[in-house]
């Protein structure tokens, strides 16, 4: 047995050896192979190729042998008595060979590594994605490169058994890299692949909602990721526009579980990702937002990763829930310190404000009870409520305002004094957080209010004793 053990540890380091003593082409001779059409001695030449290689072979076959056309390129130019003269471009590449037979030798040369086309594919699907988010127009010699890039991962797909749905040790398959690259083109060359014929029967392309294409957009990794959440979280906002042109019209749903992740994200400002999830499809000339997504939650949620664009987007869509007699988000802002929001909040809807709400933090039941801090407020629930209800409290905006912020505080005392009557007023300044910063601030507002009062034809307030001073 240890004769054995000792002969096998012998075979193996002769083969390690072996491997080193063998002496592979370099990257440079198979390139010479490539341009000077020399077939024979690149299927024969000992290869150890990585990624970066491989997309150095990949781009030089495609601009040594271009695809084949009925004519060569023209070329057009005046002679000297000013007749045009046409003379056919001669083909680059030599006449026996075409591309479709490199790219064929350069798959044949991956073959014994089981993972290097899918390597060669994610390589090529992170250029993609590259050149599509660079901001400005690419050159001529880029501009080629990434045509380059859609043709080889259009060739490897094409012929590579079931490539384009095949996950990996993650879960992911290729749409997953796709969208993690914001790679457009990938998507739709990875989905050329998918048999239009057998889910779409009677269409040259793919239907809106297609279930096969919604499978393959929608399946989670080990990390619970699709490739429309990818899209989303990395701020890929064209890629989740087209992905959600090819699901069609979403359920209201799933489009808050994405929202929550766009508002969440911190990969960046999301807004048009927003757009995108919101626009009603299939979108016309002029685009439509939904108005069965919104909830007071989802406003929430973006108060509380506040970004001013996004949170005047939401709230112009959100008409419906901001009209509801239900609508407390000015309390819960203002309960979290959320300034700005809070600011915006009063400026645009001022009514808010008026209404008597249950503490953010509150848990409805019988004989529950709510407290702030280690304070304990009674307020009068406004209009009409259920016995339940009415042994439960209601706050005004002011008994959630914890004081840091002068300007709001400003702020929400003027807007009740320009909203209420004197005979409502006392329910929203009571309390003892309410009363300390009326006694504050009070006087200085009555000022404001009294003018505003006097066009009305009410009495002076600076001549009044208001019961919480």
């Amino acid at each position: 047995m240890l004769e054995g053990l000792l002969s096998k540890r012998r075979k193996q380091k002769a083969t390690k050896q072996n491997e080193k003593s063998i002496t592979y082409t370099d990257t440079d001779t198979l390139l010479g192979f490539i341009e000077n059409g020399k077939q024979t001695e690149f299927r024969a030449a000992r290869k150890f190729i990585n990624n970066e290689d491989r997309l150095r072979l990949g781009e030089a076959i495609i601009d040594r042998y271009p695809e084949e056309q009925d004519e060569g390129p023209v070329n057009r130019e005046d002679d000297e008595e000013g007749q045009e003269t046409v003379l056919l471009t001669p083909p680059r590449s030599p006449s026996h060979q075409t591309q479709e037979q490199w790219l064929e030798l350069l798959l044949e040369a991956l073959s014994p590594d089981p993972r290097a086309r899918r390597n060669l594919a994610e390589e090529l699907i992170k250029k993609i994605g590259q050149g599509e988010m660079r901001q400005a127009p690419l050159d001529k010699q880029s501009a080629a490169q990434q045509f380059s890039h859609y043709q080889i991962l259009k060739y490897v797909i094409d012929n590579s058994d079931d490539l384009y749905c095949k996950q990996d040790e993650m879960n992911q398959t290729l749409f997953h890299i796709a969208a993690i690259n914001g790679a457009q083109a990938a998507i739709k060359i990875c989905l050329s692949a998918v048999d239009v014929e057998s889910c779409c029967f009677g269409h040259t392309d793919h239907v809106s909602g297609c279930q096969v294409v919604t499978r393959l957009l929608t399946s989670v990794d080990k990390e619970g990721y699709s490739p429309l959440s990818y899209a989303i979280t990395k701020s890929k906002a064209q890629a989740v526009g087209d992905m959600l042109n090819l699901l069609g019209n979403v359920g209201p749903q799933e489009i808050r579980k994405f929202l929550r992740k766009a508002i969440t994200s911190s990969s960046g400002n999301n807004i048009d990702i927003m757009r995108e999830l919101l626009t009603v499809r299939p979108a016309g000339t002029e685009k439509e937002h939904r108005t069965d997504v919104l909830e007071q939650d989802i406003l929430q949620l973006a108060a509380k990763h506040f970004n001013s664009e996004v949170f005047e987007f939401l709230l112009s869509v959100g008409s419906r829930v901001m009209r509801s007699p239900d609508c407390s988000l000015i309390h819960y802002v203002v309960y979290i310190g959320q300034v700005e929001a809070a600011k915006y909040l009063l400026k645009k809807f001022p009514d808010l404000s008026t209404k008597l709400h249950f503490h953010p933090d509150h848990v409805s039941g019988p004989g529950s009870s709510t407290i702030i801090g280690e304070q304990r407020f009674t307020v009068l629930a406004q209009g009409l409520t259920s016995s339940a209800e009415g042994d439960e409290e209601k706050f005004p905006v002011l008994a959630l305002y914890n004081g840091e912020d002068t300007e709001l505080r400003d702020i929400i005392f003027e807007t009740l004094m320009q909203r209420l009557p004197i005979s409502e007023l006392r329910e929203h300044l009571g309390g003892q957080t309410c009363k300390s910063s009326c006694q504050l601030h009070m006087w200085n507002c009555c000022t404001t209010a009294n003018r505003l009062r006097n066009r009305d034809g009410e009495r002076d307030l600076t001549r009044c004793h208001h019961p919480s001073l």
